[in-house]
């Protein structure tokens, strides 16, 4: 028997995962939390130009730290990183970085770290949002 709508309208767990951050120091760690289809489908139309013609490339050459701005969260499942905090994100060394970015990533049901490289390769450049 097929799932009822009631079943399929209940509201599903958010996968979590809690990474250890010892290049931050002893004890340090965040827990990456996947993202809802609505907030995964708001962060990638993010990456659009205003007119939808295409991926704006300024955009896309900071998805890593945008996924992290919003899937970072603390103990209690708030955001620990505002938007304001992306290009203090970019300075992180890359292993790092790219390390809670694959976290996050799978949690969201996103595609590799190679895709998001040809995503960014294959835009254009853009003047403003």
């Amino acid at each position: 028997m097929a799932s009822s709508r009631e079943t399929l309208l209940k509201p599903l767990p958010i996968k979590t995962e809690r990474v250890d951050l010892p290049e931050f120091g002893d004890n340090e760690y965040v827990m990456c939390h996947g993202m809802t289809a609505r907030e995964k489908n708001n962060h990638d139309s993010a990456l659009m130009k205003r007119d939808w013609s295409g991926v704006d490339r300024k955009k896309a050459t900071t998805q890593k730290e945008r996924l992290m701005v919003r899937c970072i969260r603390d103990d209690d499942g708030q955001r620990v990183f505002s938007d304001e905090d992306i290009d203090a994100i970019g300075d992180w060394p890359s292993d790092t970085l790219n390390r809670l970015f694959d976290v996050c990533n799978r949690l969201s049901g996103g595609g590799t770290d190679s895709d998001t490289e040809e995503l960014a390769k294959n835009s254009r450049e853009t003047t403003g949002d």
